[in-house]
């Protein structure tokens, strides 16, 4: 058993994957080269918070302006009309110049989410007030993780109205960006925090932070390290495991509700299972279990477009292995079955299609959706009501690593057109800033 995962970065199996995987309509195997940024520095000074407001662009090498971050003052300022998707009391949107993106935001870090909303992009007062505002990457100080590119957001010398309103009101503050070059950044979108945040709503009332508890770091899906593995007791040797071959159904008519994030984390209550099955050691012993939950969609029988959400688990470990199969590019896992990627033409697309496969723990797990049923959502998207899914797995000893391996090909549905990137010349790095209209 070797020890390749004792540092393993996600993007760079990808990138040894990438070479042996021949290209497919509407995806491909060629690493994607995100432009190379000029890095940058701003200053602001807002004596007055409500009219706060940032239009910074971020060139590339070549002079070729490339992202704009604009910032406004948001429900502080009382924005209303063309400026009013601003809604925390500051609130930045990043966005590219050279292609058009499915998120209203870049910071978002959900590759399931395009409303801004869902980013750490907002910032609220009660934020960056006291001890909050020290809180990591959810406080006065975030880092962004994207494109070949970190960037940094600082505030400093806020100043708040005294109130005994329950929620603070900003009235002065000084603003950092900053953007670093970073050729790790491999995500179309932010990539998520390695912090939950204080307000954490998916932990148990017992588990839940205060600004002022010690704060709690998160799991990065696709980020798998030796400390990580150790933690969890996942290091071989692995549990054999028996050929075997079992026929699920997933029917939108059963279950009562979804996973706690798109992303399972752990086994979810029973009746939120779509589809469950043991998998046995040839001895008949259980060392493993397989289950799919979903959401469904608001008063029908149908299972809604963020779609299933599954995951494998060693008896008594509450750690799906499934979920660190993530795609550096769009964040996207294999795990999480969407409607629209089996519906049509999309079935057939290697990885994100009708058939996935896992690779782990010395074996190979496959999934084999067939006898789909499919309904329209209120938006006219596909949406699951019916499926088989044959649930194959079979000894690989090529399969070493302890948690799933990612997928070799990019969910090319989630990132803008090869040919809209611009490509750099050069690698060196320069400084430069530019200021645009909003």
């Amino acid at each position: 058993m070797t020890t390749r995962y004792a540092n393993w970065i996600l993007g760079a199996i990808l990138l040894l994957c990438l070479s042996a995987v021949p290209g497919h309509a509407g995806h491909t195997s060629v690493p994607i080269q995100w432009p190379v940024i000029k890095p940058i520095t701003k200053n602001y000074d807002f004596q007055d918070a409500s009219r706060a407001a940032v239009n910074l662009v971020l060139d590339g090498l070549s002079g070729m302006h490339l992202y704009t971050l604009h910032c406004r003052a948001g429900l502080l300022g009382g924005i209303s009309g063309e400026e009013a998707d601003f809604n925390a009391d500051f609130d930045c949107h990043l966005h590219s110049l050279y292609s058009r993106d499915r998120y209203q935001s870049l910071l978002i870090d959900n590759p399931l989410e395009v409303v801004e909303a869902h980013s750490r992009g907002e910032i609220w007062a009660r934020d960056v007030q006291g001890r909050c505002g020290e809180y990591p990457e959810w406080g006065r100080i975030r880092n962004f993780k994207l494109r070949g590119m970190i960037v940094k957001f600082e505030m400093s010398d806020m100043q708040f109205a005294s109130s005994s309103a329950e929620e603070p009101k900003l009235l002065s503050f000084k603003f950092k960006v900053e953007a670093i070059q970073d050729p790790t950044a491999l995500s179309s979108i932010a990539e998520p925090p390695p912090f939950f945040p204080p307000w954490e709503v998916f932990l148990s009332p017992s588990e839940r932070l205060r600004c002022d508890g010690e704060p709690l770091p998160q799991h990065v899906p696709g980020i798998v390290t030796a400390e990580y593995v150790r933690s969890l007791g996942l290091n071989p040797p692995f549990a054999s495991v028996a050929r075997t071959t079992t026929t699920l159904l997933i029917d939108a008519s059963d279950g009562e509700k979804g996973p706690d994030s798109y992303f399972t984390m752990k086994p979810v209550e029973p009746a939120a299972r779509f589809a469950r099955a043991k998998i046995r050691a040839p001895n008949g012993n259980v060392v493993y279990e397989f289950e799919c939950a979903a959401y469904r969609v608001p008063g029908g029988a149908a299972i809604a477009g963020d779609g299933l959400s599954c995951g494998l688990f060693t008896a008594g470990n509450a750690t799906n292995l499934l979920r660190d199969s993530v795609e550096p590019y769009t964040r996207m896992s294999p795990s999480i079955i969407l409607p629209r990627q089996l519906y049509g033409q999309a079935g057939a697309f290697p990885e994100w299609g009708n058939t996935r496969r896992f690779k782990l723990r010395g074996f190979l797990l496959t999934l084999k959706m067939t006898h789909t049923v499919f309904a329209k959502d209120d938006f006219g998207n596909p949406a699951l009501v019916r499926s088989e899914v044959t649930l194959e797995v079979e000894p690989d000893a090529t399969a070493d690593t302890p948690v799933a391996e990612p997928p070799c090909t990019p969910f090319r549905e989630f990132l803008p057109p090869v040919n809209s990137i611009p490509k750099s010349s050069s690698t060196s790095a320069a400084t430069g800033s530019a200021d645009s209209k909003f």
